[in-house]
């Protein structure tokens, strides 16, 4: 954990150098061609294209700075999920720097996460959990979604699907009064989402409307 919040800032600081370098080169070249522009032509003209060339290089900082905050986003996911793994059917899910996700969930940096996949027995179904903390569907910008995930396990060829089992969610409240949120429901045995999976997940079945965001915050 050391070496990767040393890498990341390290990171951090050689990104907002190379930033901080070129918009000052930028603000130098646009100054001097706010005093000295005349035409496109000559030096004046030289001026202006090596302004317009900063400004791109600019904007394709900025991009990769976008992709390099997304690879963060899922480093930070992935250390996450260490050690973490239930055998009975349950798993209590911690999710740390929840204003932070909830931001990048806002701007689509990070639309979901998943939790750590858990299974009901060491020889089980194996599933993961999935919240939008912005919202998904009917009840996108406005409550949190919460999504159970059947995923492809390693004995899925002993186990009978569709799966029947019931799904419950709970957001547990660690203040003194414990108003925790429940909700639960049974699998549709219709419904792709609880096939035995072809592919790593099936589709996320469970609850958009799962709670407010504002009765939470």
């Amino acid at each position: 954990d050391d070496k990767y919040t040393s890498f990341k800032s390290e990171n951090e600081s050689l990104r907002m150098d190379s930033i901080t370098n070129m918009e000052q080169r930028l603000l130098v070249l646009e100054n001097k061609g706010d005093r000295r522009y005349t035409s496109t032509y000559g030096e004046d003209g030289a001026s202006k294209d090596a302004v317009d060339g900063l400004k791109t290089q600019v904007r394709q900082l900025d991009r990769m700075t976008g992709l390099h905050d997304i690879r963060l986003a899922e480093v930070d996911l992935r250390l996450d999920c260490n050690d973490i793994t239930s055998y009975d059917g349950h798993i209590i899910w911690k999710i740390t720097g929840i204003e932070q996700r909830k931001r990048d969930a806002v701007s689509r940096k990070t639309l979901s996460l998943y939790s750590p996949p858990f299974y009901t027995s060491k020889y089980g179904y194996k599933m993961c959990g999935r919240v939008y903390l912005n919202g998904d569907g009917i009840g996108k910008g406005t409550h949190v979604s919460l999504f159970f995930v059947l995923m492809k396990g390693e004995y899925d060829n002993v186990l009978e699907f569709p799966f029947r089992q019931k799904v419950s969610f709970m957001i547990l409240d660690q203040s003194s009064e414990r108003r925790h949120l429940q909700d639960s429901f049974y699998p549709d045995p219709t419904s792709s989402s609880f096939k035995q999976p072809t592919a790593n997940m099936n589709i996320a079945s469970g609850c958009p409307l799962f709670v407010r965001q504002d009765v939470l915050e």
